[in-house]
């Protein structure tokens, strides 16, 4: 895992050093050695278990804003950081200025989303989560039940199965069933 670690040397906007950590058990060492100002992690650099990389992150940094630095938002995983208290996000494609000001605003312990992923997220809200029952037709899908196995487990048709299957892809943002798998595994919901 690449988490970037930002320290202040000065409060002065703009004058910021930047500390690189090479995996995740660095960044917890790094948190414990030094002072920071912010925590920055990039979750397409996380490739297993995403969520719980992030909840042991947010857990070591305590009062530290963490936020997410990334290419492209990935909604659902950003709703779940929201939800554990994360302080912000920050598109890599920004312009040096905007980036700037959004990390002086969380440093001074507010929090920073751009207008569009706000708009995202508020559209996608009922979306973000997977229920309880959503959860297991797709933990069974994971152990490879076909979805008639599926719905005699579950006490429902085969085709109410597919509908919770095409639910489920559509709120992961999935291609296809393995997909969904797939998201649902790196954001710790299976």
């Amino acid at each position: 895992m690449v988490v970037d670690a930002l320290r202040v040397s000065d409060p002065g906007i703009g004058n910021f050093e930047w500390v690189q950590a090479a995996s995740c058990s660095k960044s917890m060492e790094m948190l414990k050695d030094q002072e920071f100002g912010l925590v920055l992690v990039d979750p397409q650099s996380i490739f297993n278990s995403r969520l719980p990389s992030i909840e042991k992150l947010l857990e070591a940094a305590g009062d530290l804003p963490v936020a997410i630095f990334s290419d492209e938002p990935d909604i659902p995983l950003l709703a779940a950081c929201i939800e554990r208290g994360i302080s912000g996000f920050i598109s890599k494609k920004m312009p040096i200025g905007g980036v700037l000001s959004a990390l002086t605003i969380m440093m001074l312990g507010q929090r920073f989303f751009p207008s569009e992923i706000v708009k995202t997220l508020l559209e996608n809200e009922s979306e973000a989560v997977l229920t309880s029952f959503q959860k297991s037709v797709l933990k069974r899908a994971s152990e490879g039940f076909k979805n008639k196995e599926i719905g005699s487990d579950l006490g429902i048709s085969e085709s109410q199965v597919k509908s919770h299957i095409n639910i489920i892809r559509k709120k992961l943002a999935a291609s296809n069933r393995a997909h969904a798998v797939v998201i649902a595994q790196k954001l710790g919901l299976l």
